[in-house]
């Protein structure tokens, strides 16, 4: 799970989900080159909750 969450919730959540990996904390500008470096090394899937999606 990649994240700008905070570790606590993030964890939380991930474990409620089943996922493992937790990269909490991550700023926005930051996300893409964390994306990169996981596809790598694992699949990925990406979602989003839109709390924090700019309107249009």
């Amino acid at each position: 799970m990649l994240t700008g969450d905070n570790e606590r919730t993030a964890t939380l959540l991930a474990k409620r989900a089943g996922i493992d990996a937790v990269h909490a904390g991550v700023l926005p500008a930051d996300k893409p080159e964390e994306r990169r470096t996981m596809q790598h090394n694992s699949r990925i899937a990406m979602g989003r909750d839109g709390i924090n999606m700019p309107r249009h």
